[in-house]
């Protein structure tokens, strides 16, 4: 039924000719404490919660989102520590020394001059939690890189130098390389690589290597500046340089590491500061196209020494891991850290060989024989299960070990996670794409990405261990 305006009756509208007049409705007094004034027709709605006047309840971050992984910052902070701790979270490199050292998740974000690509690179000692980006596909039968190259995985680093200019001739020739070692990772790779390779990584998030800057951007993200002094860098491996023993692939990769660190740093903050003021609004994007080539030369003259110099020092330390791990299995005393270093080396023995896989149009993982990724896994569990079975066994020796109980449980995601992955691969499962694309690629079960991800929260508590 309607009234003579074709409305239904009530919701405020006169009643229809000849109709009974509606009954009346409680009315709540306006501004009553948990009633909100009524509404026309005469009904009340029930109360509000939120300060008892009809507000909805507060919204917990109003306006605050929480942090979400991977959008530029998706990797856990570079940490030093061959065994030792180490300092707060540091860039790149794979950060640090020793067995550990985390890789970049996230495929290369606009296309390069290659049609394939290695995943993320292991080949120099890098961490860190770090950004997914787009991955470009290439001709058809071609394979697509799933991560950048030497990321921002963290190195572990060995026994902390001392100031001096040489390296005590007490320590063990293990320990005198680790010394060495240290001021390379600490002051220089885990402190800058992973902010350089970000702030790449956020640059091309939005805009492509080959083109640049256009002005018809819908989103124009700019990109992170890069903190730190390179001379503190410059510095460290000065020091380091007089040290024995005397490694001349190491030093010579650091003078280039520096110097691309010092070209690269002021031309970042240059396009960060024209970005992050909206400068690009006034000028049609003109000094963003000016400054692109530039820009990618820097880039790309860094990640290019950052792989050299992540490459030497990783060298050295797995040469140097093999003899410590010698001494350690030999004394008795020692057996739980033994084991602790053991499975440390494991897990960086399968991150590596997920650093090697590559991603048809398909969807398929190639690269990476699926048996030898089982087998490390299956031996890295073991040896899981074994340590349990160690710090029950020798509880003393446990309980000298800070943080094992954190160790032992980002062991176990590690291990799930890589597991996970080596499923995938054993059963031959294709990846949708939106799957290894994007800032979550690294939350996604079975992605290459999620392994690399764990295996840098691995690396952070392994760093805490001794």
């Amino acid at each position: 039924m309607s009234n003579q305006n074709g409305w239904p009756p009530g919701n405020g509208w006169p009643p229809a000719p000849g109709a009974p007049p509606p009954p009346s409705q409680p009315q709540s007094t306006p501004g009553g404490f948990g009633q909100a004034p009524p509404t026309p027709g005469g009904f009340a709605p029930p109360p509000q919660p939120g300060y008892g006047q009809g507000y909805p309840p507060p919204q917990q971050g109003y306006g605050q989102a929480p942090p979400q992984p991977g959008y530029g910052q998706g990797y856990p902070p570079p940490q030093p520590g061959y065994g030792q701790g180490y300092p707060p979270p540091q860039p790149g490199y794979g950060q640090a020394p020793g067995y550990g050292h985390p890789m970049p998740p996230g495929p290369p974000a606009h296309g390069g001059s290659s049609g394939v690509s290695r995943v993320a690179g292991w080949g120099g000692v890098v961490l860190t939690l770090v950004v997914v980006l787009a991955v470009k596909l290439v001709a058809r039968g071609a394979v697509r890189g799933v991560f950048d190259r030497f990321g921002d995985r963290p190195v572990l680093s060995g026994v902390t130098a001392p100031l001096g200019a040489v390296t005590p001739r007490a320590l063990p020739p293990d320990e005198q390389v680790s010394a060495k070692l240290d001021p390379y990772i600490t002051q220089c790779l885990n402190r800058f690589s992973s902010s350089v390779l970000r702030s790449r990584r956020r640059y091309l998030s939005w805009t492509t290597a080959v083109d640049g800057p256009t002005g018809r951007e819908r989103n124009v993200f700019g990109l992170f500046p890069v903190s730190g002094n390179p001379a503190d860098c410059a510095a460290a491996a000065q020091r380091s340089a007089q040290m024995q023993p005397s490694l001349p692939d190491v030093e010579a990769a650091a003078q280039r590491y520096i110097a691309a660190l010092q070209t690269v740093q002021p031309v970042i903050e240059q396009a960060h500061a024209y970005y992050s003021r909206n400068n690009y609004r006034d000028d049609q994007m003109a000094q963003g196209r000016a400054m692109h080539a530039p820009l990618m030369q820097a880039f790309n003259s860094f990640e290019e020494a950052n792989r050299q110099l992540s490459a030497a020092v990783e060298h050295h330390q797995d040469l140097a891991t093999t003899q410590l791990l010698a001494r350690l299995q030999s004394d008795p005393s020692r057996q739980f850290e033994y084991r602790l270093r053991s499975n440390q080396r494991l897990a960086r023995q399968i991150v590596n060989l997920v650093d090697k896989a590559q991603v048809s149009n398909e969807g398929f993982i190639e690269g990476i024989d699926p048996a030898a990724l089982l087998a490390l896994t299956g031996a890295y569990e073991a040896g899981i299960d074994a340590m349990a079975r160690d710090a029950a066994a020798r509880p003393s020796e446990a309980a000298a070990v800070r943080m094992y109980s954190s160790y032992a449980r980002a062991s176990d995601e590690y291990l799930t996670a890589a597991k996970s992955f080596a499923r995938r691969l054993r059963d031959h499962v294709a990846y949708n794409p939106r799957d290894l694309e994007g800032p979550f690629a690294d939350s996604r079960d079975g992605t290459p990405q999620r392994v690399v991800r764990e295996f840098n929260d691995l690396v952070r508590a392994y760093n805490f261990l001794f």
